[in-house]
């Protein structure tokens, strides 16, 4: 059996994108955002 029992925990972000602006933005500006707030269900 190679895929184990249980799935790992998200303890990094869904995004990898090397440290990149887009890690920034993605990270710190985007969830201060307004319109992304309202765009959330």
């Amino acid at each position: 059996m190679d895929t184990p029992l249980q799935p790992a925990l998200a303890l990094v972000p869904p995004f990898n994108n090397q440290f990149l602006f887009s890690d920034h933005y993605l990270a710190s500006l985007l969830p201060q955002d307004p319109h992304w707030d309202a765009a959330l269900p």
